[in-house]
């Protein structure tokens, strides 16, 4: 019988911890917008071989350092809660770029014979992330947090490549490939509100990891040489934002 009664007492004991814990968590609903600076870098690899018939010509891989810069702008949705100083949350983004540029390079092939001129473009539509928050208030009004999520995007890589004409007019072999990939993002930032107001303002740097490859080959039927190419790239991106968040608080 006592033994009973402790376990009884203990089991109502964890559900008044429990309901008091869950009484301490307050919680809200939060939307805003974000503007920053990212930077995507990675190596576009070349391939390139001859299909010499009766002769072996090896193949030879070209790798160029292939970097784009410039603003990102997006918007975010998501929820909150707090328990005393400590913040678990989760958010929804959606951000936009604008340097999708081109890149152009140059590089012989193995025997010093033909030089190829190679122009290259990584495009990246709206990246859309969702993630988890966990922060902490380390002084009145200064939260510091991490983040943790995935994310997804339509990337595309279009790659031209074109021998020197005046010396064999093989054309121009184009390489396309464009997928939905995925990645995970790791982020720190701090947050503090807005005086008297639902504001708060944040800054927060990302690091967003490499995904599968975007590749692709293309070959020129052409006596003797028969050239085959092929594409490859796989970059990562480095962004650091500023975002002005609403909070639905009652």
């Amino acid at each position: 019988m006592k033994i009973n009664q402790r376990l009884t007492l203990s089991f109502l004991g964890m559900l008044l911890f429990a309901n008091t814990t869950y009484a301490n968590w307050q919680g809200n609903w939060l939307v805003g917008v974000s503007s920053g600076y990212a930077e995507r870098r990675g190596d576009l690899s070349i391939g390139l071989a001859y299909n010499l018939p009766n002769i072996f010509f090896p193949r030879m891989i070209n790798d160029f350092e292939f970097s784009d810069k410039g603003l990102i702008w997006g918007g975010l949705v998501g929820y909150q809660a707090f328990c005393g100083a400590w913040l678990l949350g989760t958010e929804l983004h959606v951000d936009w770029d604008n340097f999708d540029k081109r890149r152009d390079f140059v590089f012989p092939d193995l025997a010093g014979v033909l030089s190829w001129d190679v122009r290259g473009r990584y495009e990246r539509e709206p990246l859309i992330a969702l993630s988890a928050r966990v922060g902490y208030e380390m002084a009145p009004y200064f939260l510091a947090y991490m983040r943790l999520g995935v994310e997804t995007s339509k990337d595309k890589l279009d790659v031209r490549v074109a021998a020197d004409t005046s010396m064999f007019p093989f054309g121009v072999i184009e390489m396309h490939d464009s997928r939905w990939l995925y990645r995970y993002l790791v982020g720190v930032g701090a947050e503090t509100p807005v005086f008297c107001t639902p504001l708060s303002l944040r800054l927060e740097y990302n690091y967003h990891s490499k995904s599968d490859a975007l590749e692709s080959a293309g070959a020129i039927s052409f006596p003797f040489f028969n050239p085959v190419l092929s594409s490859y790239m796989h970059p990562k991106e480095n962004s650091i934002k500023v975002s002005v968040v609403w909070n639905f608080v009652a």
